[in-house]
Parts: C-alpha cells; structure tokens; sequence
C-alpha cells in the first residue's frame, strides 16, 4: 500500500516536464513551414516593438525639450539664474544622449524575454530520452511516448513519470489497486534501463532502434 501511495504521488504531484541530455532545441532548428512562419511572425513582432519603442523615446524627448524652452524663458522673465543655467546645460546636450540609455536598457529587457520565451520553448519541444521502443525481458516491446504513456500492441498499459535525473517510475494502468509499479534507472548511454518490479525483481529493458 505504501507502495501504491508513492507511485500515486508521484504522478499527482510531479507534472511530467520535457527534459533531454542533449543540447536544448533551438527555434532555428524547426524545419516545419508551419513552426518557421510562427517564428518568424514572433521575431517580426519583437523587431516592430523596438521600433516603436525608439519612436516614442524620440517623441517623448521631443516634447520635453519643447517644455524646458518655455520653462527656460519663464525663468529669465522671473530672474532665476540658477534654473536658468540647470536649464541651459540640458538643453545644450546632444538629443541622442539623452534618449541612449534608455533604449538600449530597454531593448536589453526585451532580448532577455526574448531568451526565456526561447528557452521555455526549448524546454516545450524537447523530447525525453526515456521516449521511444523498448524490449523487455519477456520479449513484450514496448512504447514510451512523449505524452508519458506506455503501450503494448498499440494499447495504453501504463503510465511513466520521470522522478528525479535518469529515475524513472512506470505504474501500470490496471494494477493501481495492486499496488504494481517499476522503478527504473535509464543508462548513461539511454540505450538500457535498469528496472526492479513490485516485488524487488531486477530485470533489464533495452531499447530498439
């Protein structure tokens, strides 16, 4: 029974997440036209929202100076030689210093949402490398699909969720009350699994090409 609880626990609380040894999909590597024009409408997007956001920088600086001249002119009328010359020294300043820093700390914010949207992306796409055909010791073949099923002959069996690193554990769909479930250790190489059954028996899994 206990058992039986971690196994439950593990699916309940532990969401399956795409994970690969290998290096993380990149959105360059889509060959699809359908992923590539989803891509490409994104990057487009970015690209618009840098250029609109130098635009009202531009139009904002625009219209402060255009403020400070008439504040300028109100504090000659009214003889206030400090704000004068505060006022004069910026006025004085090239237009592109003062709207330089905040764009590029801008653009910076977008570039690195951009690469957490790509990361996450990365992370969605990527395949487990439990995922594929697998022989087991009673010569029954296997599939791990990447939606975390287990299959015999085209039917659902069993359900894998990855635990922690290359620890597996697979509970098998009519089994629950049972208590059946296999805890498995997938090989360095990703071509054997080590696995023990409900009742402590050691067997191994070989994956097919």
């Amino acid at each position: 029974m206990k058992r039986l609880v971690v196994a439950l626990s593990a699916f309940i609380l532990l969401p399956l997440v795409a994970f690969s040894e290998s290096p993380l999909t990149r959105v360059e590597d889509f060959e699809s036209d359908s992923a590539r024009d989803v891509v490409s409408k994104f990057k487009e997007r970015i690209a618009f929202l840098e250029a609109r956001m130098d635009e009202q920088l531009a139009s904002a600086d625009k219209d402060l100076r255009t403020g400070l001249k008439e504040a300028l002119a109100s504090s000659v009328a009214a003889g206030e030689l400090k704000e004068v010359e505060r006022i004069s020294k910026f006025l004085q300043q090239d237009p592109g210093d003062q709207g330089k820093k905040p764009v590029q700390t801008d653009v910076a914010v977008l570039r690195r949402r951009v690469a957490e949207l790509e990361r996450k992306l990365a992370l969605a796409t990527a395949t487990d490398p439990i995922v594929g055909k697998w022989r087991y010791h009673n010569n029954n073949i296997c599939d791990y699909t990447a939606d975390g099923w287990v299959t015999l002959n085209g039917k659902a069996i069993g359900l894998w969720r990855r635990t922690t690193g290359r620890q597996y554990v697979v509970a098998f769909v009519r089994a629950f009350a049972k208590g059946v479930s296999d805890d498995m250790v997938l090989s360095a190489d990703g071509k054997t699994i080590a696995a023990s059954g409900a009742k402590g028996q050691k067997f191994q899994i070989v994956r097919l090409p």
